[in-house]
């Protein structure tokens, strides 16, 4: 561990002085807080990993309306929109993460009731019916497998509750109007349904000229569950949802402002259908507690952007998934055993329209199986073994062809545009992978106390090999490993929780900027450390709170020049606004390495922060604060300002009167009061007429009236 890491490490432990403090003040019961991260349920104060668990009752008072506001309540997560896009998400947990790439598999796995979803368009997922999210942090590859090599983010959707419904209005400004409903019906003793739906939409709030307000939302969703009990002891769960999100993408402005440059200005069209059928049984076979899980879910996507030239995209996938799991306590040893089969088909066409006009088809498929096995050793009262193993086969195939056949010198347009020069193939091209692995976890934990717990956990995760978008530049298989030691302790009404870990990432997995363009290369190694700090708890009956502060340090250690100078780019303007002292690169090919070795890497900030207060001023007025923010982090690899986000602070506040015994309530709400405008991503390289950011959304205020029945 480096001296700075050591020194952050040192700084946020002194927020621990806290503690004496806190066990002073006493009052208000402090409610459990069950989890099912490791697929059993269990107090989130004795499970041996990273868990950030929320409550529907919480995604509400802190106005988590979808998975990309879970950053302000998650430690050491980025969530970022891709660009260009309204459905596609950029997630980063303790600085791994995704970017651009359409064609390469997400760090962090999305699961809707248990089921994967396997591309990153579509996860900007509105909390449309959400009973709880938990969110892992750390390799999941043994009990979740399949890009969870980040975490994974588990969304529940609430059960079905005695007849009735609530139904929520809101309004706001820049034109902001939503409706949220949902409704419980019994069917029988045994069986019932629940219905949830919600409509979102907003006039946006970048200025493109001419074309009027951009970046607005356009929402439709809806959910449809049935469950049935069965006298064996066996429960049915069937469940269909949709979404329909015609949302503006948030089109590239001036540095800022939320004004797009000159002549830049187009009517951006961005249309993404997601649908999903879950069916779940779960129930005894002999003492084992067994389930199996179906699942299917397609998106389709249709975008049409201007940014350079015309850029037109339409995306059509499909995918299944089968799981079952078996859970069995043993006494001494509680076993988890099952097995998982993953099928996915991904058309993709582009065209784009200019320095020359290109068009490129893809072709991609997948198939993988696993088999997994979980056990908890008891080895004393106080002292558990934590053991897992995965052993997973993926099939992976890619087809692209050259759509309008145009060539350059011989080669495909757009494989010298952004895969060269020099271009070292051509299209058509087919290519495949064949990924065995396997992923583990050791842990151990020992309970000190009723109220302090501690575990030291080794784990693995992976991410297989694929293609980058300038489709000859493929990235290899990517390889992380984790070492995490925690304490979970309570102190009367208070939890603090403090988590420090060192990951080593091999084959580190990242889009690099091209002349031009973009892609995706490979670095041989980088190191991840960092510390989380977590508090929450009732300070009085009327008074609670929760917080949280990471200090991360991520930083390549092992390149070649070649990496080095993928990472740079092919662009003087790159190079020289990542390494402006260095000088001779041609000449002297050390000098690559030396700048490289000296970026900062993307989504991973020094620090982020979150604390938000909730106080009940009376029986039927209560008042919610929220503050969140994170030190300045890069968002291209070759660090240029244009695409840098600046340090930054954001204040959310939420004023609810909710009359005792009353069937309605009205909440007076406000996001980013403060009005901080921050970059959320860039695109493109600097001297080009690409080199734009793209903005967070600005304040936002209104009112929401509910009723329930």
């Amino acid at each position: 561990m480096s001296f700075k890491s050591f020194i952050k490490i040192i700084s946020s432990c002194s927020l621990l002085m806290l503690t004496p403090f806190l066990a002073s003040l006493s009052f208000g019961d402090l409610e459990e807080v069950v989890v099912t991260a490791e697929r059993i349920e269990a107090d989130l104060q004795e499970v041996p990993m990273a868990v950030t668990a929320l409550s529907a009752e919480q995604l509400d008072t802190y106005q988590i309306n979808s998975t990309m506001d879970l950053t302000k309540t998650v430690p050491g997560m980025v969530y970022r929109k891709n660009t260009g896009t309204a459905s596609a998400s950029n997630v980063y947990i303790r600085g791994f993460g995704d970017d651009e790439s359409r064609l390469t598999d997400a760090t962090t796995g999305l699961y809707i009731d248990g089921v994967f979803v396997g591309r990153p368009y579509g996860s900007l997922v509105d909390l449309v019916d959400a009973g709880s999210v938990e969110v892992l942090r750390g390799p999941q590859g043994t009990l979740y497998g399949r890009n969870t090599i980040a975490g994974a983010i588990k969304i529940t959707s609430r059960n079905r509750g005695e007849p009735g419904g609530k139904i929520s209005v809101s309004a706001g400004n820049e034109g902001y109007k939503k409706i949220k409903a949902y409704a419980d019906f019994n069917l029988s003793d045994t069986s019932g349904m629940s219905i949830a739906g919600l409509a979102e939409e907003s006039d946006g709030f970048v200025d493109a000229g001419e074309f009027g307000k951009q970046g607005g939302k356009d929402v439709t969703a809806f959910r449809v569950a049935y469950d049935q009990a069965f006298d064996n002891g066996w429960n049915l769960k069937m469940s269909y949802d949709m979404a329909k999100d015609d949302s503006d993408p948030v089109p590239a402005t001036l540095r800022g402002t939320y004004t797009t440059p000159p002549n830049s200005s187009k009517d951006y069209i961005d249309n993404t259908d997601s649908d999903g059928i879950t069916v779940a049984l779960t129930g005894p076979i002999g003492e084992w507690d067994a389930s199996i899980l179906y699942g299917r879910r397609t998106i389709e996507n249709f975008l049409d952007t201007h940014i350079v030239g015309r850029f037109v995209q339409t995306m059509d996938q499909e995918q299944d998934s089968l799981e079952f799991s078996a859970n069995r306590d043993f006494g001494m040893l509680n076993l988890t055993l099952g097995l998982f089969w993953f099928e996915e088909t991904f058309d993709y066409e582009q065209d784009f329209f200019a320095f020359s006009a290109w068009g490129a088809t893809y072709d991609w498929k997948s198939d993988q199986t696993a088999a997994f096995i979980n056990a908890k050793w008891a080895l004393s009262d106080a002292l558990t073994l934590t053991t897992g193993l995965r052993v997973m086969q993926e099939d992976k195939s890619m087809s692209v062809t050259d759509e309008n056949n145009l060539k350059l010198g011989g080669f495909p347009v757009y494989t010298c545009l952004f895969g060269g020069p020099p271009c070292t193939g051509l299209l058509p091209l087919d290519d495949s992978n064949d990924l065995d692995h396997e992923d583990y976890r050791v842990a151990l934990d020992y309970k000190v106390n009723d109220d302090v717990m501690t575990y030291v956990s080794f784990s693995t995760g992976s991410r297989s090999s694929g293609w980058s978008s300038d489709v000859l530049n493929k990235v290899d298989q990517e390889d992380l490993e984790t070492l995490e030691l925690g304490v979970r302790s309570t102190f009367g009404n208070h939890r603090v929780n403090v988590t420090l870990f060192d990951s080593v990432l091999e084959g580190f997995q990242t889009g690099v900027s091209r002349d031009g363009g973009f892609g995706r290369s490979n670095a041989d190694e980088a190191e991840f450390q960092g510390i989380e700090l977590e508090i929450s708890g009732n300070i009085s009956d009327r008074l609670s709170y929760f917080g949280y502060v990471t200090s991360l340090d991520a930083e390549y250690t092992e390149l070649t020049v070649g990496q080095a100078q993928a990472f740079l780019g092919a662009n003087a303007d790159i190079r020289q606004a990542a390494c402006p002292a260095a000088g001779g690169f041609d000449e002297n090919p050390g000098v690559w390495q030396q700048c490289a070795y000296g970026l900062a890497i993307k989504g991973a900030p020094d620090l982020t922060w979150s604390f938000g207060l909730s106080y009940a001023m009376t029986e039927a007025i209560s008042i919610d604060l929220q503050a969140y923010g994170a030190d300045e982090t890069h968002n291209l690899t070759a660090n240029p300002d244009f695409a840098k986000t600046d340090t930054y602070d954001k204040w959310d506040v939420s004023l609810t009167f909710d009359p005792p015994n009353s069937m309605w309530a009205v909440k007076l709400w406000g996001k980013n009061v403060t009005d901080q405008h921050e970059v959320a991503n860039g695109s493109g390289t600097p001297g080009t007429a690409s080199a734009l950011p793209y903005m967070y959304d600005p304040q936002s205020y209104g009112v929401t009236v509910s009723v329930e029945m």
